[in-house]
């Protein structure tokens, strides 16, 4: 297996950079908790499957929203990011719609709850995830306040442009995964398994991804995770081209900030300084599994 050259990946993109990427931290909070919703109705209502895929989410450009997995024939939940509103859709349409500004965690439960329950897909009562903690959880009594629409219409750009890069990386590598938001750490990626043979505790994988931010860089970032991670006590880890950095405190992997991309011109430029990266820190991983 190899990977491609620059030249062959291609994507849209959409310029970021309308404010600077550290002041995304508030509303990247407020969407992070949101997202719950999504994934109380596929963990709750769904069957449960091993890697939990079931609360996981698609970002959908048509809805412009994280999109949860269809519950009986097609009834989905989603989190419109833009203005911070749940929708519940129903044969590729909205079949309504709670802004969350100003209502308690609680409240979304609660109708969201009686939108499911007058479609018909629900069987059990929804609730919150319980398996996992995120990162600064609202507390049930809590109102969803935000005071300006930018930064989330701008996280919503990251979120866009990150499912057209992977998908174009998927065109490339049909092995690598399906491209999901997961509801724990709310990133947005994907898995490539290099010897699926093996048991998955000992196959060698790629994880790729964008993360809007946490307790690692209070800023969006693109990473590519080799597995297993390479021994940095050995020596150290090959350059990058671009602008990528290696993260190394508690994980391994292949980082590019968005304040090394966002503070470029135009959209062009950032779109190469993202697919340089990319590119680069897959070529390194190949190299460090000793994948041909």
């Amino acid at each position: 297996m190899s990977f491609v050259s620059i030249e062959q990946l291609d994507f849209e993109w959409e310029y970021v950079g309308a404010m600077p990427p550290r002041e995304l931290v508030r509303a990247r909070t407020v969407l992070h908790n949101a997202a719950q919703y999504v994934a109380a109705a596929g963990k709750t209502l769904l069957p449960e499957r091993a890697d939990d895929s079931q609360s996981g989410m698609e970002w959908s450009d048509h809805f412009q929203a994280l999109v949860g997995e269809p519950i009986g024939d097609d009834l989905r939940v989603a989190l419109r990011l833009s203005d911070v509103t749940l929708l519940v859709l129903e044969s590729d349409g909205v079949t309504d719609e709670l802004p969350l500004e100003d209502r308690t965690l609680v409240e979304g439960l609660i109708w969201l709850q009686a939108q499911v329950d007058r479609l018909g897909g629900a069987e059990r009562k929804l609730t919150l995830p319980t398996h996992y903690e995120i990162l600064s959880p609202m507390k049930k009594e809590e109102n969803f306040v935000f005071e300006s629409p930018e930064p989330y219409g701008e996280l919503a750009r990251y979120f866009a442009n990150a499912n057209r890069v992977f998908r174009a990386l998927g065109e490339e590598l049909p092995e690598a995964s399906s491209i999901r938001c997961w509801p724990h750490h709310f990133d947005i990626g994907g898995l490539l398994v290099l010897d699926p043979s093996k048991p998955p505790e000992e196959a060698k994988t790629i994880g790729f991804g964008l993360s809007p931010g946490d307790d690692n860089y209070a800023e969006p970032y693109f990473y590519i995770n080799p597995y297993p991670s390479p021994d940095i006590s050995k020596g150290g880890l090959p350059d990058l081209d671009g602008a990528g950095i290696w993260h190394t405190e508690g994980w391994v992997g292949a980082v590019l900030p968005a304040c090394r991309f966002s503070a470029l011109e135009s959209d062009d430029e950032q779109k190469e300084g993202v697919k340089t990266h990319l590119l680069s820190g897959f070529s390194t991983a190949f190299k460090i599994l000793q994948v041909d």
